[in-house]
């Protein structure tokens, strides 16, 4: 059959990135070392990254002062990777992202702010009202978000910059 399937370009697009990753990640190996790590940080992906938001959403966080437009950009980093070496190669699955010493102060600071947000409800509401909305972050992503402040708070603290691999 002459000509070529269209659908090819995304086949190979795929497989470089793959390939791609691969290759970040065999560079990476043999610099990490073990206080580099943390396995707990394995729970982060898409889903964690939405429901986070989602979590941040439901108690009005994304309506206060400590939800600036630095943050987003640096929770949105964290959640959807970002280019390396000036390529935007990644899949779903496969991501890397840098987060700059002060991007990783922004969220930091910002973690720490939902920590300890909670909306305030109009006292007109009424007592049934106010039992159905959310106020506070629940309970996993409070905990979930505890870590992070931990595991990027460190890193921020020691004047370094974040390389979050995973797969």
């Amino acid at each position: 059959m002459a000509g070529s399937w269209s659908g090819w370009g995304l086949v190979v697009m795929h497989m470089e990135a793959g390939i791609h990753f691969a290759a970040v990640f065999c560079l990476f190996e043999p610099l990490r070392r073990k206080e580099y790590l943390d396995p707990g940080f394995d729970l982060w992906s898409d889903r964690v990254s939405l429901a986070l938001s989602d979590d941040l959403r439901a108690c009005g966080f994304n309506n206060s002062r400590e939800y600036s437009v630095e943050f987003i950009q640096a929770l949105w980093k964290l959640g959807g990777g970002t280019p390396l070496f000036g390529d935007d190669f990644c899949t779903n699955w496969e991501k890397y992202a840098i987060i700059e010493n002060n991007q990783l102060a922004v969220l930091v600071a910002g973690f720490q702010a939902a920590l300890g947000f909670k909306r305030k409800l109009p006292k007109s509401m009424s007592a049934s009202d106010r039992k159905r909305i959310k106020t506070r972050l629940s309970d996993k992503p409070k905990e979930f978000i505890s870590d992070l402040v931990g595991w990027l708070g460190q890193i921020q603290e020691a004047g370094q910059d974040a390389f979050i691999l995973w797969a």
